[in-house]
């Protein structure tokens, strides 16, 4: 967002005199600036650069303000709080069970189905 921010206020400068252009480059950064000021409401864009390998902190220690990067951080560890730390994990059932003995294969494939038997 922060390259298409900046694409934009390059071509307000470039086109300012241009009548046809000026309005469509100031419309473009307006709704542009709405969405890029909707991300500050959740950490989940914070989330998303951090986690990406090209990007981590580095990405918004190069462009952001260090009180930005600060309430970012505090953002995204009150986020990791809430929704992963204290979660437990589930598994999901496994679909088939399989025993092996006395040279019989026996697969159960849910309840009320019997089991299938086949020799070696």
């Amino acid at each position: 967002m922060d390259f298409l921010l900046e694409h934009f206020e390059a071509a307000k400068i470039q086109y300012q005199e241009d009548r046809y252009m000026a309005p469509c480059c100031n419309s473009g950064w307006a709704k542009l600036d709405k969405y890029y000021a909707l991300t500050g409401r959740t950490p989940v864009y914070i989330a998303a650069m951090v986690l990406c390998p090209a990007f981590k902190w580095e990405y918004f220690e190069s462009t952001w303000e260090d009180v930005w990067i600060t309430r970012g951080k505090v953002k995204m560890q009150e986020f990791w709080e809430e929704k992963y730390k204290s979660k437990a994990i589930v598994l999901p059932p496994r679909a088939n069970r399989c025993s092996i003995s006395s040279g019989k294969i026996s697969i159960r494939l849910g309840e009320g189905r019997k089991p299938v038997y086949r020799q070696r």
